[in-house]
């Protein structure tokens, strides 16, 4: 508008009937001074008589472009959600500039889009008159998903611009899904499947069963992780899961990492486990073919310092009567440590009873009645070697066997519990370079009315959980008994507590908590009782009796020797029992008992048992001691070893999490928990202490296992203790309660940890 027609204006409105003097104050008039063309003129404003304005923005310049209200991506349902690129959904995103009122058809609005780098700034479009939108259609398949910027401004016909408006946005055509494996097979009773798994926080789950066709709807939480529960039909079922994310991506999942679908198959008798006999490649010439003069046993430990940041914490072997400790490569592997200097020929348990951080060991001599004790020397000269602690056991047992490490007194130093063929005894230990002290007789230890005879077996346990190792003690003629920890001093409950077996063979005892209630109960084999048959003592928490459970449980046949061992060997969450016999001269038979729940409800888990046998390459003079199980090829489930008086020890590997065990990859369900002491309140090595596994929701106990310090006629358990059955995506508690009464608490998923292994360290 000029000066001109804004004077002539004035002069009409003066002149005009009295009355619309009234709305003079209502006339505003622009003379801002736009360009005085034609086309300016021309125009007719919707709000302004005359088509002008005033400058929304109050700059220096009234009259310039005022900026755009705001800028965004538009929201296409089923496509995009508002503020998202999704490129795998639409081929081109709309980005929408939303204009004011003081709009004009003349201007031009530009649009500039920033991301990881790159830059797209489409061709500019023609304003709206007035209040309005302008939509760009803008193609950011080159980008990479990540933040965008959002960048819109307005430009004069003069070529002046408003202020830029910015806005933030993303662009995402990812989604993750991870799907934890499926067990294959499951036992015949099975109706349904739990499974989980990883993928975008809060994305929707479907997970379906193309063989019932039913589905099951899941919710990823904060954190992405997954779980659901689908049915299951007779036979095979094959299973797919999709997640969908807030950014409408999806992902499906239904064919697992090895070949095939995923699938469950429902079978009579799943989840087998087919152990095969690998010593020949896995030990090779390294185990000397030599005769034991007595006895055979063997113990896992962790001799050298494990690797903790590759998690690979498998067991080094040593076997008692060749004085041989055989070192792991981590894979089960093992290659003969030679010059050692170890002397024995029976029991060797392993210990740091000077509490500097690596595991010594105690070793018994039946030839010469001789205990001994060996210091490591990783710590401080940093490779294994052993120096003998001279001085330190004045003490010559008449027939020693059976010998174990527990911390009787819970002062943090371990002390010695010793069969020596005429009674018990316990060396209590003083700390670095004090000698141990004969205790026995004044903590209740020599004071059995039974008095034991050569050749006796011990196994200590905390068996009622309450932070005191217990010791049960089988006789070669007379029956076993329990001597339960009262605070240092021992009381026998054998009548007590209804613990009484009949053990005339010097077999093989155990605990476990089969039961899965955080308490650890007892197997016992039987030897030459008439009827022949194994003992299962459960222990009760709320009476604090022993039941005797071996037939409701279905394990009372075949007899078992002087070997066995617990373990969860098909990774089901339930604890299994490994027994072996000697059906032929040639041959050794293995026999599983592998625990099922409560079938009858009867309130006492039942087992199958399953019974494979093999043929023995040197069967002259064959004579097992002993039955040990660990994970010693690091693949997350339970192998066995087997030592034998005439040199051929048997090492059978597990294949249940082999990569292509029956044809299919198997589940990797389990947790690998390994704890320190501090050296103060409980003894580095930790053994005594005890780990209960919960659900980190309900809290319902799904496991106990404890470090063991010694069982059998000498031999040991590993040090790193097996939780099987778990969902690797499911968040579990672990309650590590530390011989000395620390507990100390963490909740895990086991596949956010290394080789799915949790180190605690005691404070």
């Amino acid at each position: 508008m000029t000066i001109h027609r804004a004077q002539r204006l004035i002069r009409i409105c003066r002149t005009l009937v009295p009355f619309l003097a009234l709305v003079l104050s209502a006339c505003v008039f622009d003379i801002s001074g736009l360009p005085a063309s034609s086309e300016a003129d021309a125009l007719v404003d919707a709000t302004l008589g005359d088509g002008g304005g005033v400058d929304a923005v109050g700059d220096a310049a009234p009259g310039d472009p005022d900026p755009p209200l705001g800028v965004s991506i538009r929201e296409q349902p089923g496509l995009n959600p508002v503020q998202t690129v999704n490129a795998a959904t639409v081929t081109a995103v709309e980005v929408v500039v939303t204009l004011g009122p003081t709009s004009r058809s003349f201007h031009q609005v530009y649009l500039r889009v920033e991301g990881g780098g790159d830059v797209v700034e489409p061709a500019p479009l023609v304003a709206p008159q007035g209040a309005g939108i302008v939509v760009f259609e803008v193609d950011l398949f080159s980008f990479s998903d990540g933040p965008l910027i959002l960048v819109a401004v307005v430009e004069s016909a003069g070529a002046v611009r408003s202020p830029e408006v910015s806005h933030n946005a993303r662009k995402d055509t990812a989604i993750s899904l991870q799907v934890d494996p499926v067990v294959t097979p499951v036992p015949v009773d099975s109706t349904w499947q739990q499974v989980s798994g990883l993928s975008e926080p809060a994305a929707e789950l479907v997970v379906g069963n193309g063989t019932l066709g039913a589905t099951a709807v899941a919710v990823a939480d904060a954190q992405g992780y997954f779980e659901a529960v689908i049915p299951l039909g007779p036979g095979s079922n094959q299973l797919d899961f999709q997640a969908t994310d807030a950014a409408w991506n999806q992902a499906h999942h239904f064919v697992d990492r090895f070949t095939g679908a995923l699938v469950v198959e429902v079978v009579d008798g799943g989840g087998v486990v087919a152990y095969t006999e690998e010593s020949a490649t896995r030990l090779a010439n390294t185990v000397a073919s030599v005769g034991c003069t007595d006895s055979a046993a063997a113990s896992f430990a962790l001799v050298r310092a494990p690797d903790l940041v590759a998690g690979d914490v498998a067991p080094d072997l040593y076997i008692n009567c060749v004085n041989q400790l055989y070192l792991n490569d981590g894979h089960g592997f093992f290659t003969a440590l030679l010059s050692t200097g170890l002397v024995g020929d029976r029991g060797a348990v392993w210990g740091d009873f000077d509490n500097d951080g690596d595991q010594d060991v105690a070793l018994v001599r039946y030839a010469s009645t001789e205990l001994r004790l060996y210091r490591n020397e990783l710590i401080p000269n940093g490779s294994v070697s052993f120096t003998r602690t001279a001085g330190l056991i004045p003490y010559n047992p008449g027939g020693p066997e059976g010998v174990a490490w527990l911390d009787y007194d819970r002062d943090g130093w371990l002390d010695l519990f010793l069969n020596d063929g005429g009674r018990n005894e316990l060396l209590a230990g003083g700390g670095p370079g004090q000698p141990f002290t004969a205790v026995g007789n004044g903590v209740g230890v020599n004071t059995l009315d039974d008095t034991l005879h050569n050749g006796s077996w011990i196994v200590v346990s905390d068996f009622d959980a309450n932070g005191e190792v217990d010791v049960a003690v089988a006789d070669d003629v007379g029956p076993g008994f329990l001597l339960a920890n009262a605070g240092a001093v021992f009381d026998d409950v054998t009548t007590t507590a209804s613990a009484g077996f009949v053990n005339p063979g010097k077999r093989a005892m155990t605990f476990g908590d089969f039961d899965n209630d955080g308490r650890f109960d007892l197997f016992v084999s039987q030897g030459a009782v008439t009827p022949t048959a194994n003992a299962l003592l459960r222990f009760d928490a709320q009476s604090g009796l022993f039941t005797d459970v071996a037939v409701a449980a279905g394990v009372d046949l075949p007899l078992a020797y002087d070997g066995a061992a617990w373990g969860d060997l098909d990774l089901d969450g339930r604890l299994d029992l490994v027994v072996y016999t000697l059906p032929g001269v040639d041959r050794i038979a293995l026999t599983i008992f592998l625990n099922r729940g409560d079938l009858d409800a009867d309130s006492i888990p039942d087992f199958e048992t399953y019974t494979t046998e093999h043929v023995l390459v040197n069967p002259t003079g064959f004579s097992p001691d002993s039955a040990l199980v660990a994970d010693v090829d690091n693949d997350g489930d339970l192998d066995l070893f087997i030592a034998s008086r005439n040199g051929n020890h048997l090492l059978f590997i597990n294949p249940l999490n082999s990569s292509m065990a029956a044809g299919r990859f198997q589940n990797p369900r389990y947790l690998k928990v390994l704890l320190f002491g501090n050296g103060v309140d409980c003894n580095r090595t930790a053994l005594g202490s005890l780990v209960v596994l919960r659900d980190c929701a309900s809290q319902t106990i799904l496991a106990a296992r404890e470090v063991n310090g010694g069982r059998g006629n000498g031999g040991q358990d590993s040090p790193v203790l097996h939780f099987g059955g778990l969902l690797p995506s499911r968040c579990v508690q672990v309650e590590a309660r530390f011989a000395g009464g620390v507990h100390v608490v963490r909740q895990v998923r086991p596949i956010e940890l290394t080789n799915q292994t949790l180190l605690v360290f005691q404070p």
